[in-house]
């Protein structure tokens, strides 16, 4: 979204509902929805090519942390952590969508 990562709330210290939370900021500054699925590789099968789908990708940091980075049809291409180290589980790929009224 190229926006600085102080634009976005702290979604952490929502506790429990943090996503709803989160929905409704996303919705009223930015007309978008978080939509968050389980991993399933089958997504990206588009009559043998890929949809090219730049996404997230949550789950576990070798920190022992829950953690996000960008992905590219369920691959990680970038981490905005300094190590650079990635995920040691992925729990979800979620997906910013546009809401209409």
């Amino acid at each position: 979204m190229e926006l600085p990562i102080d634009h976005f709330p702290p979604y952490w210290e929502w506790g429990d509902e943090w996503l709803a939370e989160y929905n409704s900021f996303l919705g009223r500054h930015h007309g978008l929805q978080l939509l968050i699925l389980s991993p399933n590789e089958d997504l990206w099968q588009d009559g043998g090519g890929s949809l090219h789908t730049y996404h997230l990708i949550s789950g576990i940091s070798p920190r022992g942390i829950a953690h996000s980075v960008v992905g590219l049809n369920g691959e990680i291409v970038h981490d905005p952590h300094p190590d650079r180290t990635g995920l040691e589980e992925v729990n979800s790929w979620d997906f910013l969508i546009k809401t209409f009224k």
